[in-house]
């Protein structure tokens, strides 16, 4: 089975940070249709975020990776776990304490603080799990590289398509 990790993680990123948006914005302007989208993205974006730390830790068991990289994918996979629970229990609260959070200005604002806490705690391992990828390498499957993909001919070839500046002789109108 192949790792689905890399494709699981955007989801989770882009609705929580999406519902925390609409949040704001659906507060700010008292719209109760952006606080109900912001509630069920909320939900959406927990629920992803929980696959997408199932397969990361799949992957951790499954795709190899350096000894040097074992202390930052601990460190990763810990805040992912954290993340999630950050994430369930603000959407616990924002699905059961409906009435007073639409009402208290301090169950919002603790609401909000928590939000952006696990935020940033989500922020912080994305960025751990892009340094695993893009400077450990983890995951990534070495190519061989054909010596003519980096041929003179083919990068005039390619300059030609998207760079010429051609202009229409009396022939081509």
């Amino acid at each position: 089975m192949p790792n689905i990790h890399p494709i699981a993680v955007h989801f989770p990123i882009a609705f929580l940070v999406g519902a925390f948006v609409c949040e704001v914005i659906g507060r700010a302007m008292n719209n109760p249709t952006m606080r109900k989208t912001a509630k069920w993205m909320l939900l959406i974006g927990t629920v992803a975020l929980g696959i997408a730390a199932f397969t990361g830790w799949l992957g951790h068991k499954t795709v190899p990776h350096s000894e040097s990289s074992y202390a930052l994918i601990e460190q990763h996979q810990k805040l992912g776990f954290i993340s999630l629970g950050f994430f369930v229990a603000i959407s616990t609260v924002r699905f059961w304490l409906k009435p007073t959070f639409q009402k208290s200005r301090i169950v919002f604002l603790g609401f909000f603080t928590f939000y952006l806490l696990g935020l940033a705690i989500m922020t912080w391992g994305s960025h751990l799990g892009g340094r695993l990828v893009y400077e450990m390498g983890v995951g990534v499957q070495v190519v061989d590289h054909d010596e003519k993909a980096n041929t003179p001919e083919l990068d005039a070839e390619f300059e030609k398509l998207f760079f010429d500046t051609h202009t229409p002789k009396e022939d081509d109108k």
